[in-house]
């Protein structure tokens, strides 16, 4: 009996970005690390951390949304505090 297997949609040439390279939407932590510069460990804390990224975790493997991710991080994003004010605040204690 003759294994049948899916036909597969490949991208056409003309559907290919100029540089060739297709982006991927979802990472796994390797590709995540490599993208954020946070170790894998790292990752995996924040993941599983209330309040982290939502990810899939499909048959041993973690994948992340890249957009997931962006979102998530921009979402915590501070601002540099006014050292000059806090400074100000503290010498006026101290008068």
């Amino acid at each position: 009996m003759p294994v049948t297997t899916r036909p597969h949609q490949f991208p056409s040439l003309q559907q290919l970005p100029k540089s060739g390279v297709i982006e991927p939407h979802y990472l796994d932590l390797r590709a995540l690390s490599i993208y954020t510069s946070l170790s894998v460990r790292t990752l995996r804390r924040i993941l599983q951390t209330p309040g982290g990224p939502e990810y899939i975790h499909l048959r041993g493997k973690i994948l992340v949304k890249k957009e997931t991710w962006d979102c998530w991080l921009e979402s915590h994003r501070t601002q540099a505090p006014d050292l000059d004010a806090i400074v100000n605040e503290a010498l006026a204690s101290l008068k």
